[in-house]
Protein backbone atom coordinates (compact mmCIF):
# COMPACT_ATOMS: atom_id res chain seq x y z
CA UNK A 1 0.00 0.00 0.00
CA UNK A 2 1.35 3.41 -0.89
CA UNK A 3 1.19 6.45 1.26
CA UNK A 4 -0.82 9.29 -0.42
CA UNK A 5 0.55 12.63 -0.34
CA UNK A 6 -1.68 15.18 2.30
CA UNK A 7 -2.45 18.68 0.43
CA UNK A 8 -3.43 21.30 2.79
CA UNK A 9 -4.73 24.95 2.37
CA UNK A 10 -2.79 27.76 4.70
CA UNK A 11 -5.86 28.80 5.86
CA UNK A 12 -3.84 31.16 9.02
CA UNK A 13 -1.33 32.57 6.60
CA UNK A 14 -4.12 33.26 4.34
CA UNK A 15 -6.47 34.82 7.15
CA UNK A 16 -2.97 37.10 7.77
CA UNK A 17 -2.88 37.86 4.39
CA UNK A 18 -6.34 39.09 3.93
CA UNK A 19 -6.28 40.86 7.27
CA UNK A 20 -2.95 42.62 6.26
CA UNK A 21 -5.30 43.54 3.31
CA UNK A 22 -7.99 44.70 4.84
CA UNK A 23 -6.36 47.05 6.88
CA UNK A 24 -4.28 48.67 3.64
CA UNK A 25 -7.72 49.57 2.39
CA UNK A 26 -8.96 50.82 5.88
CA UNK A 27 -12.56 48.60 5.14
CA UNK A 28 -13.99 46.69 8.02
CA UNK A 29 -15.36 42.99 7.61
CA UNK A 30 -18.52 44.16 6.86
CA UNK A 31 -17.23 45.51 3.57
CA UNK A 32 -15.36 42.54 3.22
CA UNK A 33 -19.03 40.46 2.86
CA UNK A 34 -20.91 42.85 0.73
CA UNK A 35 -17.67 43.27 -2.01
CA UNK A 36 -17.78 39.39 -2.09
CA UNK A 37 -21.13 38.53 -1.72
CA UNK A 38 -21.06 36.43 1.53
CA UNK A 39 -22.39 36.84 4.82
CA UNK A 40 -20.42 38.74 7.72
CA UNK A 41 -20.83 35.25 9.68
CA UNK A 42 -18.31 33.41 6.82
CA UNK A 43 -15.62 36.48 6.77
CA UNK A 44 -15.36 35.79 10.62
CA UNK A 45 -14.98 32.31 10.31
CA UNK A 46 -12.28 33.03 7.26
CA UNK A 47 -10.63 34.91 9.62
CA UNK A 48 -10.46 32.73 12.58
CA UNK A 49 -8.91 30.23 10.26
CA UNK A 50 -11.82 27.77 9.61
CA UNK A 51 -11.98 25.71 7.13
CA UNK A 52 -14.75 27.53 4.14
CA UNK A 53 -15.29 26.49 0.56
CA UNK A 54 -13.26 26.47 -2.34
CA UNK A 55 -15.83 29.42 -3.49
CA UNK A 56 -15.50 31.28 -0.92
CA UNK A 57 -11.36 31.28 -1.19
CA UNK A 58 -11.57 32.57 -4.67
CA UNK A 59 -14.59 34.86 -3.33
CA UNK A 60 -11.31 36.24 -1.08
CA UNK A 61 -8.50 35.77 -3.67
CA UNK A 62 -9.97 37.70 -6.09
CA UNK A 63 -11.15 40.65 -3.47
CA UNK A 64 -7.58 40.58 -2.44
CA UNK A 65 -5.76 40.38 -5.73
CA UNK A 66 -4.06 36.75 -3.98
CA UNK A 67 -3.50 33.69 -5.62
CA UNK A 68 -4.92 30.86 -4.04
CA UNK A 69 -1.69 28.39 -5.11
CA UNK A 70 0.43 30.57 -2.74
CA UNK A 71 -1.78 28.56 0.19
CA UNK A 72 -1.39 25.28 -0.71
CA UNK A 73 1.38 23.17 1.63
CA UNK A 74 2.33 19.45 0.12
Amino acid sequence: MTKQNQIYFDYVQFSKDIDKIRENRKVTYRNIAKDIGVSLATVHRVMNYENCSTNTVFGFCIWAGLNPNDYIIY
